[in-house]
């Protein structure tokens, strides 16, 4: 896995899973995910593309972010009280906007360190088929995704605290053995400075 950004407005993530490459992108203008997703699953394409675009996407390991612009560029914020994220007391803060993607931030209350984005969710139905007058379980029928980005492990790089674990809300077909789930992410590295083939960003 790999997170590469360049300011004011272009980020890009590739997952390499052993069967294909997971890319979500945001070049500046719009964002696109690699590959597509099935017809049916339109709505969490549609909500990837969004947080991509918002600038809260990854938190703060992508220099894309909202939070540096502030509420001259059209946000706003207001705080929602404290919540406690994994037995750790934070504020909470909604963020929004007038046009594109809110959003929930939640800051560690001892080191203000962002530790959690909620972006809302998405719901797939499935379409319905011809009727008759069998009773069918319609459970599996549905599906509603909380999407999410949570870091921690943060750590000093080149005068900066940054996160070094990240948690983010999957769905199927990116993930197959269930419909909903987690990808867990250690970052070796960053590298501050340095070129990214523009190809990253296409």
């Amino acid at each position: 896995m790999a997170i590469m950004s360049e300011s004011p407005n272009r980020v890009s993530a590739v997952f390499v899973f052993t069967k294909y490459d997971w890319q979500l992108t945001y070049n500046g203008s719009r964002s696109f995910i690699r590959p597509l997703l099935p017809r049916d699953f339109s709505p969490i394409q549609d909500k990837y593309q969004e947080v991509l675009a918002s600038g809260l996407m990854f938190n703060s390991i992508s220099l894309y972010n909202a939070l540096l612009d502030g509420e001259p560029s059209g946000i706003k914020f207001e705080s929602k009280g404290m919540k406690k994220i994994k037995d750790r007391p934070a504020y909470a803060v909604d963020i929004k906007r007038s046009k594109g993607a809110s959003a929930r931030l939640y800051f560690d209350a001892e080191t203000f360190m962002w530790v959690r984005t909620e972006f809302g969710n998405a719901h797939i139905s499935k379409p319905m088929g011809r009727f008759t007058n069998d009773v069918v379980p319609h459970g599996e029928d549905e599906l509603t995704v909380d999407f999410y980005f949570e870091t921690s492990d943060f750590r000093d790089v080149d005068g900066v605290k940054l996160p070094f674990k990240f948690e983010q809300s999957v769905t199927y077909p990116i993930i197959q053995q269930k419909k909903v789930g987690t990808i867990l992410g250690t970052i070796k590295e960053y590298r501050h400075n340095v070129e990214i083939d523009p190809k990253m960003f296409k």
